[in-house]
């Protein structure tokens, strides 16, 4: 993943080539109906009702994303390209905050670019960068969060570093009100906070000791106070919610004991390797499927060596990553989508870490990253394909309860013995996409 193996000239120009191809296939993606699954329905009834009536209706998620969608329906921006359009502001976003973290590190062009294109080109950015979904703003507050407390943590000036850890915990708060898990945020901010490379920062302050001392405990005390009462309302907010998923998997370990947990680590070591080999399950071949969760957890494995190494210089993006993984580690749902939040970070340790000394294994790492880019780029060309067959898409795009939804928004005769329509479904597609019902039988 790291080309420093190849002349540099030639890193710059491949980079940036191949990250404007990613580009461009991303501003054709546009042209796509509009693709829901069932949490993107669940949120855009959230943002429908609190347009219509000023209160959101008994949900489990978070009110940050859906009140970003009613804002905009409130002015006539309700078309399905506004929609797609925050998730590529949010993507864009992420994608220039990381970047410019790399280039910080390694003062060369390419690995800007490098990072922009390895983002883009995770074939789960690509599928759900055209989804109404919380992930892709929960991604950008998160980044954006997490890079600014290590941007605070290292900062000599007094009253810019406040102003750093003041805006980072901000922009955690509303990850949280987000996505529960970025819940994950605040504690790593807490963590890199409190760290003795934090406390080493302090200790240049000028103040007299016993102040500094002081003011630290106080901080310290209210912010985990606050902290606290937010995860407590949350989690009680939660429990309270119909449909709950943090409910349905405390019944899920409930019945299942260990044997749930076992199922629950085999969901993440085989979305480790769909993540790694940048192809979704349903895309492997069907032999290497049951090896799928020993090859995720050996990549797991290597992860961790990179963030005990990177634990000195980048405690808040390790407290993150760390966090975050222990909170999916109790989750009992398989869906690669949950990892496209830490992607960033991931990738910019990887291309941040020290290069292997053996030239072979630095010549390994340069095809890998070419050939995961590869991938990618077939994954983009198959979506854009996708999202130009607008006769065949209600078809193409999903399988049972939301096709039917998709064939009755769009005017098409039922599938033989296909399950009912999801009403729900069906009207937020009429009011979203301009394409429902004008596609001739």
């Amino acid at each position: 993943m790291l080309p420093q193996s190849i002349a540099p000239r030639f890193v710059v120009l491949l980079a940036g080539g191949v990250t404007a191809l990613f580009i461009g296939g991303y501003i054709l993606q546009v042209a796509s109906p509009l693709r829901l699954n069932t949490d993107a329905v669940r949120l855009l009834h959230m943002a429908e009702v609190k347009q219509r009536t000023g209160v959101f209706p008994p949900e489990q998620f978070p009110p940050l994303y859906p009140t970003v969608l009613a804002t905009l329906g409130s002015y006539g921006l309700d078309h399905r390209v506004w929609l797609v359009g925050v998730n590529y502001a949010s993507l864009a976003g992420t994608c220039l905050i990381a970047a410019a973290a790399a280039y910080r590190t390694i003062r060369q062009t390419w690995i800007g670019l490098l990072v922009v294109a390895t983002i883009l080109g995770s074939w789960v950015t690509i599928k759900h960068a055209l989804i109404p979904l919380t992930d892709p703003l929960f991604t950008l507050l998160a980044t954006s969060a997490v890079l600014l407390g290590e941007a605070a943590r290292k900062n000599p000036a007094k009253l810019r570093r406040n102003f750093q850890w003041v805006a980072a915990f901000l922009l955690g708060f509303m990850a949280m009100q987000t996505r529960t898990v970025g819940a994950a945020v605040l504690v790593a901010l807490v963590f890199g906070f409190v760290s003795p490379g934090a406390v080493a920062a302090w200790r240049n302050f000028r103040d007299p000791p016993s102040s500094r001392v002081g003011v630290r405990r106080m901080g310290l005390v209210v912010g985990v106070c606050v902290l606290g009462s937010i995860a407590a309302v949350t989690i009680q907010q939660q429990l309270s919610r119909p449909g709950s998923y943090l409910l349905n998997g405390l019944q899920y370990f409930e019945r299942t004991g260990v044997n749930g947990f076992v199922a629950v680590m085999n969901f993440r070591g085989r979305e480790f390797a769909q993540l790694a080999a940048n192809l979704p399950l349903s895309r492997m071949p069907a032999a290497v499927v049951p090896w799928l969760p020993l090859v995720g957890g050996a990549i797991g494995l290597a992860l961790l060596r990179v963030l005990y190494q990177q634990a000195a210089n980048r405690p808040i993006i390790v407290g993150y990553l760390l966090t975050y993984t222990v909170i999916l580690a109790v989750w009992p749902y398989e869906d690669p989508r949950f990892w496209l939040p830490v992607i960033p970070m991931v990738i910019l340790l990887a291309v941040t870490s020290p290069l292997p000394g053996s030239m072979i294994l630095r010549r390994l790492a340069t095809t890998a990253w070419l050939l995961y880019l590869s991938i990618g780029l077939i994954a983009l060309v198959m979506n854009v394909r996708l999202s130009f067959q607008t006769h065949t898409f209600p078809r193409s795009y999903t399988h049972g309860t939301l096709r039917a939804s998709y064939l009755e928004a769009f005017g098409l005769p039922p599938e033989r013995d296909a399950p009912l329509p999801d009403a729900l479904a069906v009207n937020i597609l009429r009011r979203h996409e301009p394409l429902a019902g004008l596609i001739p039988r």
